[in-house]
C-alpha cells in the first residue's frame, strides 16, 4: 500500500464517521475500490442489516472482533454495542435481524445460543428469549411476517425452519430445509416462505467410531475423490464402512425449497428446485454447482443469487419452475479458452416494485436490474465484500453493507500497537442515492476491476511448477530486514537479526536464513498480498477458489468462537458447521474446479504433499504421524487431490517436524525422477512456520524454533530441486496461506513471497501490487494455460520477475543458528498422559492470536 493510499486509508477508517463519496483505495488484491454514496464504519465482518420501519434507524450484527450490533440513527449517528473492543460473550448476534412492525422490537438470531433474543430499541435490553427446541439448534437468520404476528427463523444446526408466533413467543412448528440453509424470504402476501440451500450433502460418521475411540478408529486419508462412484455409493477404508454422500444432484442440496405458510401452524414444502448446471464430469473436468445464496420475493417471482454461477435465478411464485438466468458479469469480454470466467459472486439481494439490487461480492459492485426486461441496467461501486442491501423506506436510497469496507491497513510500525485483522477489518454503511448515473458507475466498476491488470511480455514456457505453501506470516516479520525493500527492522522478529519472545535477553538470531539467501539469488515482492484473512479462507484462496458467502460466514463465526461443532450431533448441521479447516468441500467447489482440476483436466500430471486435507471431521493429535490426523466423518477431497496425493506426507499437525516433511517429500521426489515422470505442479504443505507452544524436550525451545525448522526444510527442498534434473525446466513459488499472525507496517495481509527457479532475476524484490490470484495465473502461463476465473483475470502476473537468460547454479542450503533449532533434535511430539493425549494439536487459535500480539509486543528488543 503506497503512502497516498495508506492515508486515505486511516482517514476513512479512523479519522471519519461518515464521509461522502471517499476517494479510491487500493485493496490486497490490488483492485480498487471507489464507493459510492457515504460510508459509516461499523465493527468488523457485518453480513446483514435491518431497517426500522419509519427509516430513521438501522441495525447491522458484525461477527469480527468483537461481535457487536451497530445501531446506527440516521443520518450517521452509531453507536456499539459492545463499545470496547473486547469480544463479550453476552453480545450474541449472527445474521438475522428484524424490526417489530411499530420499531420498538429488535428481533436478533443469536447463532450457536441456538435462539432468537428480543431486545428493546429503546434500552437495547433483552426483554424475551425464544428457544428454538431442537438439540443442537444453530438461529441463522429470520424474518418477520407483514403483520408482525409470525417469525421465521433459520436452524441451520438442524437443517430446518422453526416458526413462532412472536404474540406468545411460542413455536408453533417446524419444517425441514435442505442442507446448508443459507436464507429467507417471504412472499409479500406471506402465503409462501422460500429457503436457499447452498450445501450439498449431509455428512456423516464413519462406522464404528465413537466418540471415546476417535485417536484410534478414524481413518489416516479421506475416503474418497469427489465426484465419483465411491463417493456417491461409499466404499470400504482402512477396515470401516465408510457412508456414501448420495447424489451429488439430489435436490436437497443447490436448491431453492418453497413452503406453503398460508397457515403458518401448518406450513410444509410444497416445491424443491434444484438451481445450477448438473453436476457432472465432462471431458474437462467437473462442472455444476452453482451455491444459492440470497434470495427475494415479489407476486410474481423469487430471486436466487447464485453465487458460483454469477446469475440471478428467475423462479416462478410457486418455486417449482426456473423460468430464466440473468447473467451478472461486466466481464464478458475476458478470454475464457472454453468457459465463462466466474468471479462476480452474488450474494445479497432486494428490490423494489421494479429493480433488483444484487451485491457482487466479488467485484466489489451492486447489480441493479430492470425486473421487467431481466436485463443488467448497470452497476455502483461500493467496498469491499457487499454482503447485503435494503433500500430505504422511501426508496430514495439504497444501503450496502460492506463485510471488509476498505481492509485492514498496517498492524505494526511505529507508534502502533499490533492487532488481530479482525479487529482492523472495519466493516461499512453505504447510502447510495437514487437513481444512480449507471453508465458512468459501471464504467467506474469495470475500471476499479482492471486496475491490478498490467500488459507485459508473455511468460516463458516451463514443464514443472511447484507452489508451497506455508503459514501465517507478514512480510515485515520475515522480511521487514530486507536490504532495498519497503520492510521495518523494528517488526522483523523472524529475520536475520530475529529475537524471541519467551528469552528477550536472546537477540540477533539467524532465524530465516535461507528464506533470506533465497530472496538475495532468486526474487520477492514487498508488494505482495494474502487474499484470505485466515487459513479456512486462505488455503482456498491459494487454491483458486473464492469463499462463498457460506463459506465466509462460516468462518469468521467459528474464529469468533460463536460457531461451535458436534461431529456426534444428531443434528446434521453441526457435524459440518464449520466448513472445513483448510481442505474445500464440495460445497466450495467453483462451477469449473479450482487450480486442482483446472491443471489435471488440461492433460497435465500433478502432485501434493500435504495441502488441502484438513477436512471437515479432521482430528490432530501427538502421535498421529505420518499423516498427521485422523479422519471420522465421509468427507470427500477433490479428485485430483484424491489421486495424486502422497499419503505418507502429513498435513497440518504442529507435533510433526517440517524435517520429516522434507525427508517424506526427498523420498518421493526421488522416486518420481527416477521413473521419468516428473509433474507439471507439484504443491507442497510446509506448516511449521505457523508456531506451536513450545516443546524445549523435542527440540522447540521457542515459537521461533518452528519458523526455523520450517525455514531449513525449505532450503532442503529447494536444494534437492535445483540439484535435479529438471531444475532447468521449473520455476518454484512459496507463500503463506494468509498473514494473520503478524505485524506489518502497510497492510495486515502483505505476506512473504519468493520465486525461484533459473529464469528468475537475481536478487530482484517487485514492487508489483499482487496477489495469490497472481500467483495462479503465472502457473497457469508457464503451462501454457488460459485464466480458470475472474479472480487470476483480473490479477496481475509476476512477469517482472523473470528473465530470459537462465541461471542453472544450483542452491545451497545455510544452516540454522542452533541456539534456537538443532534439526538434530527435533522430535514428534508425544502426549505426556491420558488428557493430553484426548486434545487436539494447536491450529488457528483467534482469541489466542490476538492475545498473543501484547505479548508479542512487549518482546520486541529492537
Amino acid at each position: 500500500m503506497s503512502s497516498r493510499f495508506l492515508f486515505i486509508y486511516l482517514l476513512l477508517a479512523g479519522l471519519c464517521t461518515v464521509c461522502a463519496d471517499p476517494v479510491e483505495t487500493r485493496l490486497p488484491n490490488a483492485r480498487l475500490i471507489t464507493p459510492q454514496g457515504d460510508w459509516l464504519a461499523v465493527a468488523p465482518y457485518p453480513f446483514t442489516l435491518a431497517v426500522r420501519g419509519d427509516g430513521k434507524q438501522i441495525v447491522i450484527p458484525s461477527v469480527g472482533f468483537p461481535f457487536s450490533l451497530n445501531i446506527i440513527d440516521l443520518p450517521g449517528k452509531l453507536t456499539r454495542i459492545p463499545n470496547t473492543p473486547k469480544n463479550d460473550p453476552n453480545v450474541q448476534v449472527h445474521a438475522g435481524v428484524a424490526y417489530s412492525r411499530d420499531g420498538s422490537r429488535l428481533y436478533d438470531a443469536t447463532g450457536d445460543s441456538g435462539a432468537v433474543d428480543v431486545l428493546s430499541t429503546q434500552t437495547w435490553k433483552s426483554i424475551a428469549r425464544y428457544k428454538l427446541d431442537g438439540a443442537d439448534s444453530f438461529a441463522a437468520t429470520l424474518t418477520l411476517s407483514a403483520d408482525g404476528r409470525f417469525l421465521y427463523v433459520l436452524d441451520q444446526g438442524n437443517w430446518r425452519v422453526v416458526i413462532i408466533d412472536t404474540s406468545s413467543g411460542k413455536q408453533i412448528s417446524s419444517v425441514p430445509s435442505g442442507s446448508n440453509p443459507f436464507a429467507v424470504a417471504l412472499s409479500p402476501d406471506g402465503k409462501r416462505l422460500y429457503v436457499t440451500n447452498s450445501g450439498l450433502f449431509e455428512y456423516q460418521l464413519i462406522k464404528g467410531v465413537q466418540e471415546k475411540n476417535t485417536r484410534t478408529a478414524g481413518i489416516r486419508f479421506p475416503p474418497f475423490g469427489y465426484p465419483s462412484k465411491a463417493a456417491r455409493k461409499g466404499k470400504r477404508v482402512e477396515g470401516h464402512d465408510v457412508p456414501g454422500l448420495g447424489d451429488e444432484n439430489d435436490v436437497r442440496g443447490s436448491s431453492l425449497w418453497t413452503y406453503d405458510t398460508a397457515d403458518p401452524a401448518k406450513a410444509t414444502v410444497v416445491a424443491k428446485l434444484r438451481l445450477g448446471l448438473p453436476i457432472r464430469l465432462t471431458p474437462q473436468g467437473p462442472i455444476g454447482g452453482a451455491s444459492p445464496t440470497g434470495v427475494t420475493a415479489d407476486n410474481e417471482h423469487v430471486y436466487v443469487t447464485l453465487s458460483h454461477k454469477d446469475v440471478v435465478a428467475v423462479v416462478i411464485a410457486d418455486g417449482k419452475t426456473l423460468e430464466r438466468e440473468i447473467e451478472l458479469t461486466p466481464f464478458s469480454d475476458l478470454d475464457a479458452r472454453g468457459h465463462p470466467l466466474r468471479g462476480v459472486m452474488p450474494a445479497g439481494i432486494t428490490g423494489d416494485a421494479t429493480r433488483l439490487f444484487v451485491t457482487e461480492a466479488g467485484i466489489n459492485a451492486v447489480a441493479v436490474i430492470d425486473k421487467s426486461s431481466a436485463t443488467v441496467l448497470g452497476h455502483i461501486p461500493v467496498g469491499w465484500y457487499p454482503a447485503a442491501a435494503a433500500i430505504s423506506s422511501d426508496g430514495k436510497s439504497l444501503y450496502v453493507v460492506n463485510n471488509k469496507g476498505k481492509g485492514a491497513g498496517p498492524n505494526g510500525g511505529a507508534n502502533r500497537a499490533r492487532q488481530y485483522v479482525g479487529d482492523l477489518e472495519l466493516g461499512s454503511l453505504s447510502t447510495i442515492p437514487l437513481p444512480a448515473n449507471l453508465e458512468a458507475a459501471t464504467a467506474r466498476v469495470i475500471r476499479n476491476n482492471r486496475a491490478a491488470v498490467i500488459d507485459g511480455p508473455p511468460l516463458p514456457r516451463v514443464k514443472h511448477t511447484f507452489l508451497i505453501i506455508r503459514e501465517n506470516r507478514t512480510f515485515d516479520e520475515i522480511f521487514g530486514d530486507l536490504s532495498g525493500a519497503d520492510g521495518d527492522g523494528k517488526l522483523a522478529r523472524y529475520g536475520l537479526h530475529g529475537w524471541t519472545r519467551e528469552e528477550p535477553v536472546l537477540r540477533d538470531i539467524r532465524v530465516t536464513p535461507n528464506a533470506h539467501a533465497l530472496a538475495q539469488r532468486f526474487a520477492t515482492s514487498d508488494a505482495f498480498s494474502t487474499d484470505g484473512d485466515v487459513s479456512a479462507d486462505g488455503h482456498r484462496w491459494a487454491v483458486g477458489m473464492a469463499p462463498t458467502p457460506w463459506m465466509n460466514l462460516s468462518w469468521t463465526s467459528s474464529y469468533g468462537g460463536r460457531r461451535k461443532g458436534n461431529l456426534f450431533s444428531a443434528a446434521p448441521g453441526r457435524r459440518a458447521m464449520g466448513g472445513g479447516a483448510d481442505g474445500p468441500m464440495p460445497e466450495d467447489e467453483p462451477e469449473f474446479g479450482s487450480l486442482w482440476e483446472h491443471v489435471a483436466n488440461s492433460g497435465l500430471t500433478v502432485r501434493n504433499y500435504g495441502e488441502g486435507l484438513e477436512l471437515e471431521g479432521a482430528l490432530e493429535r501427538e502421535g498421529m504421524e505420518p499423516e498427521g490426523q485422523r479422519l471420522i466423518l465421509n468427507a470427500p477431497v477433490p479428485q485430483p487431490v484424491y489421486t495424486s496425493t502422497d499419503r505418507d506426507y502429513p498435513t497440518f499437525n504442529m507435533g510433526i517436524p517440517d524435517q520429516f516433511r522434507y525427508e517424506q517429500f526427498a523420498k518421493d521426489f526421488d522416486q518420481i525422477l527416477a521413473k521419468g515422470d516428473a509433474p507439471a505442479m507439484i504443491v507442497i504443505r510446509l506448516p511449521n512456520d505457523h508456531t506451536s507452544e513450545p516443546r524445549p524436550k523435542d527440540g522447540y525451545r521457542y515459537r521461533a524454533s518452528f519458523v526455523a525448522d520450517n525455514d531449513l526444510a525449505l532450503g532442503k527442498m529447494i536444494e534437492l530441486i535445483s540439484h535435479s534434473a529438471i531444475w532447468k525446466d521449473s520455476a518454484i513459488f512459496v507463500m503463506e496461506d494468509d498473514s494473520q499472525d503478524g505485524a506489518d507496517h502497510v497492510d495486515a495481509h502483505r505476506s512473504p513471497l519468493l520465486v525461484i527457479g533459473p529464469y528468475i532475476r537475481k536478487g530482484f524484490i517487485s514492487h508489483r501490487h499482487t496477489s495469490m490470484p497472481s500467483v495462479q495465473k503465472t502457473i497457469y502461463g508457464l503451462l501454457g494455460l488460459g485464466s480458470l476465473n475472474l479472480e487470476d483475470a483480473l490479477a496481475a502476473d509476476l512477469g517482472d520477475m523473470f528473465t530470459t537468460t537462465p541461471d542453472l547454479t544450483p542452491y545451497t542450503i545455510e544452516a540454522p543458528d542452533l541456539r534456537i533449532f538443532d534439526p538434530a533434535k527435533a522430535r514428534f511430539a508425544r502426549p505426556k498422559n491420558a488428557e493430553e493425549a484426548r486434545e487436539l494439536t494447536d491450529m488457528d487459535d483467534a482469541q489466542e492470536i490476538r492475545a498473543g500480539f501484547l505479548k508479542k509486543q512487549k518482546s520486541v528488543v529492537h
